[in-house]
């Protein structure tokens, strides 16, 4: 049985417990919403509703809090830098055009 402050995304919540529930899924949608906070596109908002609860559950409440306020606020550089911050770099710098 887990133990209860692992299941309710308390102390657990460190970064081997974020990166595991990246990997299962979160990191094509950081990536998605990585391109979109670098090209300054409004839909970010959009995403992030649409995808919060499992942005949630994956990086952790004060991590979803700190990346939803920013994109909220339209700060897309800060937002940007908080994806890019998140652990095994899960999402890269999109490429620049040419």
């Amino acid at each position: 049985m887990p133990e209860p402050e692992a299941a309710a995304g308390g102390p657990g919540d460190g970064p081997a417990e974020i990166a595991g529930g990246m990997e299962a899924g979160c990191g094509e949608l950081l990536r998605r919403l990585a391109t979109m906070l670098a090209d300054d596109d409004p839909e970010a908002q959009s995403l992030l509703r649409q995808e919060g609860t499992a942005l949630q559950a994956a990086l952790g409440r004060d991590a979803y809090g700190r990346l939803a306020g920013a994109v909220g606020r339209f700060d897309f550089d800060e937002a940007l830098e908080l994806v890019r911050s998140l652990p095994l770099h899960a999402a890269p710098e999109p490429a620049v055009p040419a």
